[in-house]
């Protein structure tokens, strides 16, 4: 019985002493209403683990609740949230999610990446890849001006144009791929190419991405998120039909300005605003961008690498790419005056 007692004794006095509050609180004061008393304190976290820890033992030590664990970067991107990109494990993340979407598209074959993506891999020093630069995929109006109809390819001049490039067995590929490629990781296919759109036209999605589906082609379509769904551009709904049918759908700005005369806190933001509006309503991580007009300044890809994109694209020409300019791809325009023959040219030659 001494033992138990012993045992006990934090607990036993501790009871008396609400006891004996709970007793002398129910004697009112002569001419004070009775009211019940206010309950005692809530022992503290320290008090509760010495009660639960026999004598005998050293009294446990506090323990925090569990914090919950932060969602990864890749789970942040899924979600369409924009995750911050702190260090090469977080970009690799990224990178395995990006291929993830995209093995699931009827038009490109599952690619499996090892463990080798987070280890520290020789970069390739140089590629040649053609990186296409098309806008409009339409017949221009009787009363176009001279930009839109050099902007403007054909329809049946772009299903000529991919024909050929089925038939000579090019294969496209992402800019991820050439990403990858360059910083030391998995090979390209033979005849590499990479299709890329500007702006986001509602032709984009009428007739040229039913023409690149027929062909099993991939394209890359640069979206400037603050025209989407206004006349002559996609919506959401078509930018997220394209997106399942394997097309990527990159970041171009909000507004389009001018990158390389605009203030550096209005870079960032057009280069923030427009990742997180692709990435809410489109799923997965933007990773790449297309310089409006092709201009930007030093301030503009540091805004881009704070951001976490990975790479951009630029309008001067080339097929070559350097692993050191990763934010400075070269691309080929596709004008609308291009016949099939000068097309061919501008992909078969340097």
């Amino acid at each position: 019985m001494i033992a138990i007692i012993y045992r006990f004794r934090h607990l036993i006095v501790l009871s008396l002493a609400v006891v004996l509050a709970g007793a002398t609180s129910l004697v009112a004061a002569p001419g004070v209403a009775f009211a019940p008393a206010a309950p005692p304190p809530l022992a503290s976290t320290e008090s509760v683990a010495m009660l639960d820890t026999p004598p005998a033992e050293a009294p446990r030590p506090l323990e925090e609740a569990p914090a919950e664990e932060s969602p990864s970067v890749g789970e942040l991107a899924a979600r369409g949230e924009r995750p911050p990109v702190d260090d090469e494990e977080d970009r690799a993340e990224l990178i395995l999610l990006a291929r993830r979407l995209r093995a699931n598209s009827p038009v490109e074959e599952p690619v499996v990446l090892g463990t080798d993506i987070l280890q520290r891999r020789t970069p390739r020093p140089e590629v040649r890849v053609p990186i296409l630069m098309y806008h409009h995929i339409a017949v221009p109006g009787p009363n176009a001006d001279a930009i839109r109809r050099d902007l403007s390819v054909s329809p049946a001049a772009f299903e000529a144009q991919m024909a050929y490039l089925a038939s000579q067995g090019y294969r496209t590929v992402s800019l991820l791929d050439l990403f990858e490629h360059l910083q030391g990781g998995q090979a390209l296919p033979p005849r590499p190419i990479i299709l890329t759109f500007d702006d986001g036209y509602d032709d984009n999605y009428t007739n040229a991405y039913p023409i690149l589906r027929r062909y099993g082609l991939q394209g890359t379509f640069f979206i400037i998120t603050g025209l989407v769904g206004r006349p002559g551009y996609l919506t959401w709904e078509q930018a997220r039909e394209m997106r399942r049918g394997g097309m990527s759908l990159e970041s171009h700005t909000c507004t389009h300005p001018d990158l390389a005369k605009s203030a550096p806190w209005y870079v960032d933001k057009e280069i923030k605003e427009a990742k997180a509006a692709l990435e809410r309503e489109l799923g997965g991580p933007v990773l790449f961008f297309s310089y409006p007009s092709g201009k930007y300044n030093a301030a503009a890809i540091a805004a881009l690498q704070a951001n976490g994109y990975l790479g951009a694209v630029t309008t001067q020409h080339g097929t070559m790419h350097q692993a050191s300019a990763l934010y400075e791809l070269r691309r080929v325009r596709i004008r609308g005056s291009d016949t099939l023959e000068s097309f061919v040219r501008k992909v078969e030659l340097p």
